[in-house]
């Protein structure tokens, strides 16, 4: 928070305490700044991944239909997603990912941003 320098009854603020107002408003800037660079790496890094398993399972898909799967209607079935989270959840699916993605968890709270092993 930006702190307020008050002037009563109006009274001008001196040099100083106008220094102090614009120099606090600048920290805070810089602060708030900082703090949306950090959340820009972790949206990158999250967005990356999301690249990175999109392309997993083009391959995987690409992969089963050269092995004669056939897609009906252009769309998943409720039980390939179904398999497709099973697989999430057990660790499968992130095992096929690029070693720059594995063991890695985002936390995007606010206020936080940090990519954690």
């Amino acid at each position: 928070n930006v702190p307020k320098v008050g002037c009563e009854k109006g009274e001008q603020p001196s040099w100083d305490e106008r220094q102090g107002r614009i120099e606090g408003a600048l920290k805070w800037l810089r602060s708030e700044l900082g703090l949306l660079r950090a959340q820009d790496k972790v949206l990158l890094s999250q967005l990356k991944r999301c690249q990175d398993t999109i392309e997993v399972i083009k391959k995987q898909r690409s992969e089963e239909m050269e092995d004669g799967e056939e897609e009906e209607e252009g769309h998943w079935e409720d039980w390939e997603i179904a398999e497709f989270d099973r697989r999430c959840k057990e660790g499968e699916i992130i095992d096929d990912l690029p070693s720059s993605c594995n063991g890695k968890t985002l936390d995007i709270s606010p206020n936080v941003a940090e990519v954690t092993s």
